[in-house]
């Protein structure tokens, strides 16, 4: 991460916002390209999240197979609802 002058930031985001909003979007469209052109891909976050979805499913299929996460999700939230209406719940 590089460091930068907040007074150069503040200059630079000073005059994007004296921009009239087409150009501030043609401003923000060249920065983004940009950016997705200097940057090497790597796995985002997001991308991140789905793989761990996904093998989070996968072990939820392989501990029970006869039902599907969803079904297996509202099963469990209607055991915790009806513990926590017999005062069960921790």
């Amino acid at each position: 991460m590089h460091v930068i002058d907040l007074s150069t930031f503040d200059q630079a985001l000073g005059v994007a916002r004296r921009l009239n909003a087409h150009d501030r979007a043609r401003l923000i469209a060249r920065l983004a390209d940009e950016l997705a052109a200097a940057q090497p891909l790597a796995e985002t976050p997001v991308s991140n999240a789905w793989t761990n979805l996904l093998a989070f499913n996968a072990e939820i299929r392989e501990i029970f197979p006869d039902i599907s996460p969803g079904a297996r999700l509202e099963s469990d939230r209607r055991e915790r609802d009806d513990a926590q209406l017999r005062g069960d719940a921790t």
